[in-house]
């Protein structure tokens, strides 16, 4: 079915990924309808049902909710996609799952929600991005270095830890993709080759001509700041991630599964290509420009 055919209802759709996902799927020319959870509640199966009635394909992305609500979440997408009809589910975890059990809820209510939603009777396709690069655009992430000029990186992952930075736009074409190509109970891993903290912040030097170096912040402290934002209890869910790798720090959860690389997958955007159209402007990060 090409993408004209397609009627694809995106869950959860006020959030940046779900956005960048209904964006991506409107560009290649799906009828695409972008469902809050205020228009499709998670948490009634006959209501999320009606609002699906015709959809060919569900999206949904799992929300930032880490408390036992996400296994009824799951539940009642499972059953509504197979009362309403539709084919294929395509699931956004907003992380890379490791194999072994964790304990960290960033990780466990994603696995928990991939196996019910596989459960059902509705054909599921997973992908699993790994860390955003728009988390640089974030406050206090990128800022001046106080002594001797340039930048510093500030993000709460060990130095050696190696990851797939993905842009939003990039998910958005994959989980696009995986809409018309995705295989039933298909795990996919997008992005780029991964790189090492240190190497990312080199990146952006070689980019914007300046310095710029790497430090490796405390999850507790990143986890405090975060709190402020979204929540304590969202706050926790999304740093238990930071605190697993920490704790993990020659872990390669966030590198590219190559059995997980599908011929089907967008070419990723040099990482070098984001910085540039992104963060160009190095005067507002507090630098004179140059």
């Amino acid at each position: 079915m090409s993408y004209t055919e397609l009627d694809v209802a995106v869950l959860t759709a006020s959030g940046t990924q779900s956005t960048a996902i209904a964006n991506a799927l409107t560009v290649a020319g799906a009828s695409v309808r972008a469902l809050t959870r205020a228009t499709a509640p998670l948490d009634s199966s006959s209501a999320l049902a009606a609002t699906l009635e015709g959809a060919d394909v569900v999206v949904y992305t799992a929300p930032l909710d880490y408390t036992p609500a996400v296994a009824e979440f799951a539940a009642n997408v499972a059953a509504a996609a197979a009362a309403a009809g539709v084919r294929r589910v395509v699931y956004n975890a907003n992380t890379r799952i490791p194999s072994e059990s964790t304990g960290a809820a960033g990780f466990e209510s994603r696995r928990d929600t991939w196996q019910i939603l596989t459960a059902g009777s509705v054909p599921v396709t997973a992908v699993e991005p790994a860390i955003y690069l728009e988390n640089l655009l974030a406050p206090g992430v990128l800022s001046a270095e106080p002594v001797g000029g340039g930048l510093v990186l500030r993000y709460p992952l060990p130095a050696q830890v190696p990851v797939s930075w993905i842009s939003l736009a990039d998910l958005g074409r994959v989980v696009a993709a995986a809409c018309t190509q995705g295989r039933p109970g298909e795990i996919v891993h997008p992005g780029p080759p991964a790189i090492t903290g240190q190497q990312l912040a080199d990146t952006v030097a070689t980019t914007l001509g300046v310095p710029v170096g790497f430090a490796s912040v405390d999850p507790a402290a990143f986890e405090r700041g975060l709190g402020i934002a979204i929540g304590a209890g969202p706050a926790a869910g999304v740093a238990s991630i930071y605190h697993w790798l920490a704790e993990h720090p020659d872990s390669r959860a966030m590198s590219p599964d190559p059995g997980r690389r599908s011929v089907w997958l967008p070419s990723p955007t040099p990482i070098a290509d984001w910085v540039a159209e992104n963060l160009t402007a190095a005067g507002s990060l507090g630098l004179p420009p140059r």
